[in-house]
Formats: structure tokens, sequence, C-alpha cells
């Protein structure tokens, strides 16, 4: 994943699998795009308006055809999205396809903590995917386990995984090299 030629100390991609919100994605698309449907059914197929000031058949189709292909494009970003996460001994590398086209690099000076924590994603970070805050940035896809790096300036990188302990060890080995220490897994 990195471009760097370099030795891999951890690597794992995630998707979307909860099942919940699997159920929630579908659902939702499936009362929408069945309350068009009937909606276009009414109008145009059985010729009774919908509504006392309905809308003309073209413009419910134009109508049907957008949020059709709006409710497409949700579930598809939810289907293909994959979270990369990869550690090097020349860093830490991140990427959320398909929101991130290029791999980020995790700037790693200036961390002063690497742990791993119990997190809700909803209430602590607003959902899932990757998420911005103010002094905190999210990558997450499912589970509750992840690993955060503090900065010495109050910020924090939360990066989800199914494996906390290894990706944070993993990060404290990077680190380890970084700073001229002794690399115990070489």
């Amino acid at each position: 994943m990195s471009d760097a030629p370099d030795t891999v100390l951890f690597h794992e991609a995630q998707r979307f699998r909860d099942p919940f919100l699997w159920a929630a994605i579908v659902g939702v698309t499936a009362v929408v795009t069945g309350t068009i449907a009937w909606m276009i059914t009414r109008q145009v197929v059985q010729g009774r308006p919908f509504g006392p000031e309905a809308l003309s058949n073209s413009a419910l189709l134009t109508m049907g055809i957008v949020v059709a292909a709006m409710n497409l494009f949700y579930v598809l970003r939810y289907a293909v999205s994959v979270l990369q996460t990869e550690v090097t001994h020349g860093g830490l590398f991140v990427r959320y396809w398909p929101r991130q086209r290029k791999v980020r690099q995790i700037d790693l000076s200036g961390v002063t903590q690497v742990r791993p924590v119990a997190y809700q994603p909803y209430l602590h970070y607003g959902g899932r995917g990757w998420k911005r805050q103010r002094r905190a940035t999210a990558y997450t896809v499912g589970g509750r386990r992840g690993v955060r790096l503090d900065y010495g300036n109050g910020a924090h990188v939360l990066l989800g995984t199914g494996d906390a302990e290894g990706l944070a060890a993993a990060i404290e080995a990077a680190l380890a090299r970084a700073r001229g220490g002794k690399d115990e897994s070489a």
C-alpha cells in the first residue's frame, strides 16, 4: 500500500460488515424506493393523480429516477468502501477508499501515546467512515475497538481495527525505529 519498499509490520483491509448497519441501509432504501414506485404506479400507470396538486408525469418520473440513482449511489458507497491500514518501518499509512484515492501517511512525529481503546463511533465521532473534527480524526468501519494516537498539541487520531493490540504494537515499533531506538520486530 505504501510507495516505499519496506518491511510491513501490520496490514489490514476492512469493509462494512455490520448486519445492523446493512439492515438500516437496505431498509431505508427499500422504503424510499418503494414509496416513489407506488407514487409513480398510482399516477402514471393507474391515472390517479397523487395529491391535490400532483406533479406532472414527467416530473414524477424524473424525481423517481433521481431518487433511485441517489439510493443506488448510497448503497454502493458502503458496498465498495474499504479502510486500509498499513504500518511499515517508514510509517503509518491509511486509505479510506473510495473517499480517499491516495494513500495518506499519518504523521507520527509528536505522538505522545499509542493505546488500544474501546470507542462508540456514533457518540464519539458522529458515525463510521472517515470523520474529522476540530482536534480529532477517526477512521472506522466496524467494531468498537481501535488504536488512539495522542499528540502533544491535544489532537488525536483513532484507527478502528479488528486487532487493536497488534496495530498498537506495530505503531510502537515504527515509532521506536523513527526515534532511533531498537527495533524488536527485525
